[in-house]
């Protein structure tokens, strides 16, 4: 299959392709423009021959390769015109900033054929390519938004005013963040300086209240030296006075064991009286002494002894004079012994007298209670100093305990001071080092600000055309060169090195050439500058040096892609594989990475008829806006 083939293959194969991604149009079975530039960019992305030819190497590629992960949407069909809306794919440029430049507008109209202006063709596909865009979630920036005559030099002063407004937003934003900080560090310096001066302050309360333990503690050790000294002279003075008592006490001593033993004699014997007490009492008849029941128990005793001698007793008396007998005779011998041992008693008891009497002289001769009073007073007195020096003692060992308390908590503070010292040291080298960063910054803003204000002028006189502020002329003497302003240079060279990957700058134009009728030159092109000397027409001229900070090789292939995309989307009668490089002021006067397209000829009449089609301008913007997302994989 190829260029000019129908029928039901063709319908398979443009299914196919719309399938793979390869936009080739609506499936109508007609191998057309559309449908050989599908078949072309399929052969590249597989690495066939790119003839546009469906070969059998072509059909197995197309038939081997699963569905696109990532189809195209397809365009919304408007019922009534047959028109076909196209949609941007949410999220799919999200984060990306792009710059549309419509070309000329107001008093330029651009080229004018049959009634129709150029300046009204491109802001049409610049606002549809922004709604495009930013359905897919990029931030959109007209440069001409309106139909307003805008400046060439505003244009780019318009970029290069956003990029240094962006800078200054940073900048400051940076600037008061380190200004928060660095009053956040201050103020945390200054809470440091306080809580020094409260440190410093308890360190003079814990070192006054030392002062007084150690002057406190140096008045207990003095009086407790002086207690030790009357502790040793109390016990001594005891020792000497239990020595002289002891030694009276040992002649005493002898007798007054006698004494005690004859006491516990004493009290065995009348526990021995105690124990038959009751047995005396029952015996002794009432209103009878022992002495008398005595006697009685005596005579008793005789008769019946006469009794037992009669032989002419029964047995059965004799028993009972007998047990009579043993009766009376166990009752004397009761009594007798009790009164033996009330007799003991008495006399134990005169023994006891006489020896208390003896112990009571000797002991008023030995001096004994005198001495033994004396010695208990030394005891005494003794132990109350030992107990005031227990008590002088303890309060020694609080003091001691108290000064090294505080000898830890005027440690802890003065290291607690210490660290604060070193803390506010370092805070202060933060501080003095946002300082600088703050000067830094204060510089860079300054800087940015007079840097805005030299594009301020095309800003604010948006139709002027004078090469003033940061597009004064400046050239060689010599060679007749032109360069970049310092001014410009200096945003250049910040967009290369913050603006190159999320910014893209597209100018859109529609092409004419300087034929008075018609031309067959057909087809989009697209410019894009570089560092190199050769361009459209020849080299640079003298802006060959202007500036050479171009990403050259981002800017080719945003052209690329974008001729790719373009090629597929549009029918244009040729088309056209290579963008071209040219010395376009929007393309020399800003940094990001940017683009011209041409979109048409409008001295072709094949190309003014697609143009004053809506659709074709709704399939310009489709197709550059998927060359950007091509470009970005």
């Amino acid at each position: 299959l190829k260029m000019g083939s129908r029928g039901s293959q063709v319908q398979v194969l443009q299914k196919r392709l719309n399938e793979l991604g390869f936009n080739c149009g609506a499936v109508d079975g007609i191998f057309g423009n559309k449908t050989h530039n599908a078949v072309v960019q399929f052969q590249k992305a597989r690495g066939l021959t790119a003839n546009g030819v469906v070969d059998t190497k072509t059909v197995e590629k197309l038939f081997s390769d699963g569905p696109s992960q990532e189809p195209e949407p397809e365009p919304d069909p408007d019922p009534d015109t047959g028109f076909k809306q196209f949609h941007g794919t949410p999220g799919t440029l999200a984060g990306k900033t792009i710059f549309v430049d419509a070309g000329h507008g107001g008093v330029d109209s651009g080229a004018t054929r049959n009634g129709v202006m150029e300046k009204t063709l491109v802001l049409d596909m610049a606002l549809r390519l922004k709604r495009i865009l930013e359905e897919a979630g990029a931030k959109v920036i007209l440069t001409r938004p309106d139909d307003k005559f805008y400046s060439l030099h505003y244009r780019s002063a318009y970029v290069n005013s956003y990029i240094l407004n962006n800078e200054l937003s940073e900048l400051n934003k940076e600037r008061n963040d380190a200004v928060s900080e660095r009053d956040a560090k201050q103020a945390e310096v200054d809470n440091k300086a306080q809580e020094i001066i409260q440190k410093e302050a308890d360190i003079s309360s814990y070192t006054a209240e030392l002062e007084a333990k150690e002057a406190y503690l140096s008045q207990l050790e003095t009086q407790k030296n002086e207690l030790d000294r009357e502790l040793t002279s109390a016990r001594d003075d005891y020792e000497n006075k239990e020595m002289a008592y002891n030694e009276k006490y040992a002649e005493y001593k002898p007798l007054e064991d006698e004494l005690i033993q004859a006491q516990n004699d004493l009290d065995a014997l009348k526990s021995q009286r105690d124990e038959i007490q009751n047995e005396i009492d029952e015996i002794l008849p009432e209103g009878k002494t022992a002495e008398e029941y005595i006697d009685e128990l005596g005579a008793e005793i005789e008769g019946l002894e006469s009794q037992l001698e009669d032989e002419s007793l029964s047995d059965e008396q004799r028993q009972q004079l007998q047990a009579q007998l043993q009766e009376a005779e166990e009752k004397l011998n009761k009594l007798t012994g009790w009164i033996a041992l009330n007799t003991q008693i008495s006399e134990k008891e005169g023994y006891i007298a006489d020896i208390e009497a003896q112990l009571e002289a000797l002991a008023d001769d030995l001096d004994l209670d005198n001495l033994k009073q004396a010695m208990e007073q030394a005891k005494a007195l003794w132990d109350e100093i030992a107990s005031e020096l227990d008590v002088v003692q303890n309060n020694i060992n609080e003091v001691n305990s108290s000064i090294v308390s505080l000898n830890n908590m005027i440690n802890k503070a003065e290291d607690a001071v210490e660290q604060l010292r070193d803390a506010i040291e370092a805070l202060e080298d933060e501080i003095e080092a946002l300082e600088k960063d703050i000067e830094e910054m204060d510089k860079q803003i300054q800087n940015v600000n007079t840097l805005i204000s030299k594009f301020q002028e095309h800003i604010v006189n948006y139709g002027a055309q004078s090469y003033t502020g940061a597009y004064a002329q400046q050239r060689d003497p010599v060679t007749g060169k032109r360069y970049a302003t310092p001014e410009l240079k200096a945003v250049m060279d910040l967009a290369a090195q913050k603006y190159h990957d999320d910014y893209l700058f597209i100018s859109i134009h529609c092409n004419d050439t300087s034929a008075s009728q018609q031309t067959s030159a057909s087809g989009i092109t697209i410019f894009y500058r570089d560092n190199g000397p050769y361009s459209y027409n020849g080299t640079y001229g003298a802006n060959v040096e202007y500036y050479l900070g171009y990403n050259a090789q981002k800017r080719e292939r945003l052209a690329l892609k974008l001729l790719e995309q373009l090629n597929i989307t549009t029918d244009f009668s040729k088309k056209y594989y290579y963008p071209y490089k040219a010395d376009f002021s929007v393309l020399r006067e800003n940094n990001l990475i940017s683009v011209l397209v041409e979109v048409g000829f409008m001295n072709n009449p094949n190309d003014l008829a697609l143009l004053v089609k809506e659709q074709t301008r709704e399939d310009t913007a489709a197709g550059i806006y998927k060359g950007i997302v091509e470009y970005y994989k």
